[in-house]
């Protein structure tokens, strides 16, 4: 699990050039003001791109286009992750108590804190399920790992891949 994280659903190239031209539609039908609300989730989308395919130059590059601080604090910790840089990633991620913030702890081999953050987020999903069997494993409690990996696979069989 050291270095993954998980991201919205854009992983291709091309999304950028969907959303740079939908922007370019819509400030002229909507002003200004959309366009930089439009940009920032533009820049975002391609920051996320570059992150997966490892371009974390570009990623940062993406990120210092965005104005607003708080979200791009947030996916600097992701890109920390990305960086294996775990503990720049937590202490960017530690307001978020999400997913990725349990993924920095567990990369610090915080597991019992990851395990914490983990159990208060939704137990309905596959993500949380998979990660929180990783974190078990690691403190070799095998039959809850198998138990959370087990529930996290009927939910989504994908996810059998990440598990070596």
């Amino acid at each position: 699990m050291d270095g993954t994280v998980f991201l919205g659903s854009l992983t291709a190239q091309t999304a950028c050039f969907f959303f740079q031209a939908e922007d370019v539609i819509r400030y002229r039908i909507r002003g200004l003001e959309f366009r930089r609300v439009l940009f920032r989730s533009i820049a975002l989308q391609c920051a996320c791109i570059s992150m997966r395919q490892g371009e974390y130059d570009k990623a940062a590059s993406a990120l210092d286009d965005i104005s607003d601080k708080e979200i791009t604090e947030y996916y600097r910790g992701v890109l920390a992750i990305y960086q294996n840089d775990a503990d720049k990633a937590v202490r960017l991620l530690s307001d978020s108590k999400d997913i990725n913030y349990a993924i920095a702890l567990l990369n610090k081999n915080q597991v019992k804190d990851a395990l914490k953050v983990l159990q208060d987020l939704d137990q309905n999903d596959a993500y949380v399920l998979y990660t929180t069997g990783v974190a078990y494993g690691r403190i070799n409690e095998n039959a809850k790992a198998r138990e959370f990996k087990a529930k996290a696979f009927q939910l989504d069989p994908s996810l059998r891949y990440l598990d070596n």
